[in-house]
């Protein structure tokens, strides 16, 4: 039995919890290593990457101040964080039809593809997904599912 902090809280977890962190953490640092190496080639930081995850999570464009106020910042980082992502093509801003001074940030196609991007990483794991058997596969999707439902907020 393994002790994990979930929520600032520390978990028991049993082998078979144990087990399952320690290959999803293995399938994680798999696929990240493929998207660090195209983050790193592109010069994008952290913070960059958190602000283009932001904007790939909202429905419709956020406005700077929404941005803001998720990544507690004041709305001027959010300019240069834009500004400089403007310049790479990863982002577009809009002024809002009813409100000039309000902005809204949103992904291009191509930055859009640099979150998520098919590289040979990701193939292999397409590929190894698609070896398993419908039923396999199945019953991956509902536990990725459910997994994500209690991992991520609803909004």
């Amino acid at each position: 039995m393994g002790t994990v902090a979930i929520g600032g809280r520390l978990q028991h977890l049993d082998t078979s919890t144990d087990r399952v962190l320690e290959l999803a953490r293995q399938a994680l640092a798999a696929v990240d290593d493929g998207r660090v190496r195209v983050w790193e080639s592109l010069g994008l930081t952290m913070q960059q990457i958190r602000f283009m995850y932001l904007l790939l999570r909202h429905g419709t464009p956020p406005r700077v101040t929404e941005l803001a106020e998720e990544m507690h910042v004041h709305p001027a980082t959010i300019t240069g964080v834009t500004d400089r992502l403007v310049a790479m093509g990863l982002v577009v801003r809009h002024i809002d039809a009813d409100d000039r001074r309000v902005k809204h940030i949103e992904l291009t196609p191509r930055g859009r593809g640099v979150l998520t991007a098919d590289s040979s990483t990701i193939s292999t794991v397409r590929d190894a997904i698609e070896h398993l058997g419908r039923d396999e596969a199945a019953s991956l999707t509902h536990a990725l599912e459910e997994l994500d439902r209690s991992l991520i907020p609803s909004s």
